[in-house]
């Protein structure tokens, strides 16, 4: 997750996790952005908001 900024490299707080950590972040983002409430139903549930996965992904991030 490093970015370039003006021919410089700038280090995101999670370049110093672990790969797997890395990892449990990347899929924590796509869950948030791919879970997503409508009408009070989650897109890809379709159960009540929040879903479970929703919560997992908020949690995981939570404790980085």
């Amino acid at each position: 997750m490093t970015r370039q900024a003006q021919g410089t490299t700038v280090l995101t707080p999670t370049d110093y996790f672990p790969p797997e950590l890395q990892q449990l972040c990347r899929t924590a983002v796509r869950v948030l952005h791919e879970h997503i409430e409508v009408g009070g139903l989650c897109v890809i549930c379709a159960v009540s908001w929040p879903c479970e996965p929703t919560r997992l992904a908020d949690h995981n991030l939570a404790l980085l």
